[in-house]
């Protein structure tokens, strides 16, 4: 005890030394456990019973050790331990035949029964006499729970290394023996106790998960899926990720059920369908080469038993002539080998440069895609890097140039190359996916709805999908439907999906060919399939009044709030929608858009678009509403960059907020009540007054938090003539639903005409 105790010491003193340090700290523990052993067992033989003083008293700095440093140390002595148990393993193997070699009879065989349930009845029993005293220090211990202890005890490998050592002490007979029934009671309890330990769980009913249990992992799976889903959503909104793969986004992307025995997912039911389909397929192709090589064979055997019947055994293999001939097809079939292995020399050659080139490829488009989000996110925060505005121009210019050749660049690879633009984005895409479902387990586990077990489940089956997005080596192109349906806005509704696609309309242009020019009312709307289209916008004065006077913003896609006021030069790659805004206001492009390459398109027109609005006129989020959260989207997160409450926000967290956000209908509200609901408002198109302070917002900006009431121009205290409808993008408070804000609202603003249109949307949506 004493040497054991300063050991002890000094390892705790050694490790306050070297707290984060993992290499110290993993050469400390191993060197202080090896000489308090090594001391002891020189002196008094003791050198175990040191060992276990010395680990008790270093286990009182193991809290005050860093996270990583305790996880490196206990996983390094999980090894040692898994080392050492395969060592004592591979030795009493070894040596198990070389002490049992004497004569043993039938008895002694039987006595090791005898004494495997004898130990379990003891075992049982010390329990049973120490319970009183269990239930008195206040720990307890049900009769179940005491069979679960006792049959689950399995012995230590220690045991068997010490049998070995007693043929060191005692003579061979006795130590046989004692070397027989350790072993022996070993071997049982690992054969009976292991193997029926889940039957006796399931008999004493202990197997079975509570209803709470259930419940609280059915809701965290809820709550994962819904994560995934708004992350899915957001991904949608990036232009350059629009023509993913988003059908084996979902599937590579869903978390299996930790207690999918019980409650499984529909999701996970059909993909394993999908493995059992997969697998049967390969199985049948198996069966199918196997029966031809059997038939060939059967050829073979059938033809030489012919010749050996009719030439006799002595004349087949006596004959001069068979043996040339047998000599002449062996050197006609390795002639034929050397052919083929040549013929196959070329081709593989060819597709291994081509795997390389495409490896190479993949990099080139990954590190492109990035730079166009890092150059895009540059040039929105410009403003608040550069102060001179002479450096500022040139910056921008020089960084828009850039980023407008690489995105070029981009897209005619995805032209020439697609199915390496679609494994790259997809990959990417299933990577954020599953990050943020990382994160998500991982406040779950923090805020306490998930123990450790269940959330080790979680992150083992988080593993697999990693691994499985890990494994995938290339991605085909979405089919146009997938892509048609991925479209942000298209919503869940599966009549106004397949009334868009069955009135969609598919148009081709040549390079050069004019989609939309400047000054005319779009067709409808565009979703491009392949190709590349360039948008140019330049500067009107008149656009430019009305963006400030009456907030009228300019018809040109993808256009951030800073170039409205600058000649702008835009790519639209496949997956792309353009034509929204000029669908819903009706209102003349002020662009003109062309054909860079042969391009296919999906065109859904003015009038196809003002009939699925009417099937889905939810004021809060049907398809008009939808529209123009796609419209505001690349306008708002901008802005939102720029407010003061949204500085300590990364990029991703913006993109968060803006998606839980919603654009409702307004055209009946003539004061607009801010209240606690609402997290934050910015106004997208329009004019708004303040009611307290008369302040004007012209849209786009963001309006303070300070504001209480808005006063839109149909408001009969303001002379303002309004020009365009104004439209307001709304962030729900946390823990509150668009549906209930609006509610609130309608009946505590002022309205032109009172309509229960929300209140009976709301219904109709709890009913669905």
């Amino acid at each position: 005890f004493p040497a054991g105790y300063c050991c002890g010491l000094l390892g705790c003193c050694l490790l306050r030394a070297n707290y984060n340090n993992c290499a110290n700290v993993a050469m400390v523990t191993v060197v202080t456990c090896y000489t308090s052993y090594w001391f002891c067992t020189s002196a008094a033989s003791t050198g175990h019973l040191a060992v276990m003083v010395t680990g008790v008293m270093m286990s009182v700095e193991r809290t005050s050790l860093p996270v990583d440093v305790e996880k490196f140390i206990t996983d390094l002595w999980k090894v040692i331990m898994l080392v050492m148990n395969s060592t004592v393993f591979l030795i009493t193997g070894m040596i198990a035949p070389q002490i049992l070699a004497q004569h043993m009879s039938l008895k002694a065989y039987f006595l090791v029964f005898v004494t495997y349930i004898l130990a379990f009845i003891a075992r049982f029993l010390s329990f049973l006499l120490f319970s009183p005293f269990l239930s008195r220090i206040g720990y307890g211990m049900s009769f179940t729970n005491m069979i679960v202890c006792v049959w689950g005890g399995l012995k230590n490998p220690v045991s068997l290394s010490l049998a070995a050592v007693m043929t060191q002490i005692y003579e061979d007979h006795k130590a046989s023996i004692f070397f027989l029934h350790s072993v022996g009671v070993y071997i049982l309890a690992l054969l009976i106790n292991g193997t029926f330990f889940r039957v006796l769980l399931n008999l004493l009913k202990l197997s079975n998960l509570s209803m709470a249990r259930q419940v609280n992992m059915n809701n965290c799976m809820k709550y994962i899926l819904q994560a995934r889903g708004r992350t899915i959503a957001i991904l949608k909104m990036d232009r350059f990720l629009s023509d993913a793969n988003w059908p084996l986004v979902t599937s590579a992307t869903t978390l299996k059920h930790p207690y999918k025995k019980k409650f499984s997912l529909d999701t996970d039911d059909e993909n394993e369908e999908e493995e059992e389909d997969y697998f049967m397929g390969v199985i049948a192709n198996l069966i199918d080469f196997i029966a031809m090589c059997a038939l060939c064979l059967d050829l073979l055997l059938n033809a030489f038993a012919m010749h050996f019947i009719k030439f006799g055994r002595s004349d087949y293999y006596d004959c001069l002539w068979y043996i040339l001939e047998a000599l002449r097809l062996i050197q006609a079939i390795c002639f034929f080998q050397l052919l083929g292995f040549c013929k196959g020399v070329y081709p593989s050659i060819i597709k291994y440069l081509d795997a390389r080139i495409d490896k190479y490829r993949i990099t080139a488009y990954e590190l492109g895609n990035n730079y166009i989000s890092g150059e895009e996110e540059i040039l929105e925060n410009i403003n608040a890097i550069v102060d001179n505005d002479k450096i500022r121009d040139i910056l921008r210019s020089k960084i828009d140039e850039d980023r407008l050749e690489v995105a070029k660049v981009y897209a005619i690879c995805q032209k020439d190359r697609p199915w390496v633009a679609i494994t790259v984005k997809t990959k990417l895409v299933m990577q954020a996916v599953l990050s943020c479902i990382r994160d998500d387990i991982n406040e779950l586990k923090t805020t306490g709805w998930v123990d450790d077990v269940e959330n080790l489940k979680l992150q083992k089956s988080l593993l697999q999908r990693y691994r499985q997005v890990a494994a995938i080596k290339s991605v085909q192109p979405s089919l146009p439907k997938d892509i048609f349906r991925a479209v942000p806005w298209m919503g869940h509704k599966e009549n106004v999906i397949k009334f868009l696609y069955e009135n969609v309309a598919t148009k081709k242009f040549d390079p050069g060919d004019v989609i939309c020019r400047e000054g005319e009312v779009t067709e409808g709307v565009y979703i491009l399939i392949t190709g590349l289209f360039k948008l140019n916008y330049a500067v009107r004065k008149e656009v430019i009044s009305k963006l400030n006077e009456s907030g009228i913003l300019p018809v040109a896609d993808y256009l951030s709030p800073s170039k409205f006021e600058e000649n702008s030069l835009e790519y639209i790659i496949p997956g792309n929608t353009i034509g929204e805004l000029g669908v819903i206001t009706e209102r003349p492009y002020n662009c003109m858009i062309t054909a860079e390459r042969y391009s296919q398109v999906f065109v859904l027109s003015r009038d196809v678009i003002k009939q699925a609005m009417e099937m889905d006129s939810d004021p809060i989020n049907g398809l008009e509403c939808r529209l123009w959260k796609a419209v505001s989207f690349r306008i708002v997160v901008p802005i939102l960059m720029n407010a003061t409450a949204y500085h300590s926000l990364t990029l991703q967290n913006l993109w968060f907020t803006v998606e839980r956000s919603f654009v409702p209908n307004i055209s009946s509200v003539k004061v607009f009540v801010v209240n606690e609901m609402m997290d934050d408002i910015v106004l997208i198109e329009g004019v708004m007054v303040d009611f307290n302070t008369r302040d004007i917002y012209t849209g786009p900006c963001y309006i303070p938090r300070s504001v209480q009431k808005l006063m839109l121009p149909k408001c009969s205290a303001l002379n303002i003539g309004a020009e365009a409808e104004t439209k307001l993008l709304i962030v729900p408070a946390k823990d509150f639903d668009e549906y209930d804000i609006m509610v609130n609202e309608e009946q505590i603003c002022e309205m032109v005409r009172m309509r229960p249109t929300i209140e009976q949307c709301k219904d109709d949506l709890f009913l669905r």
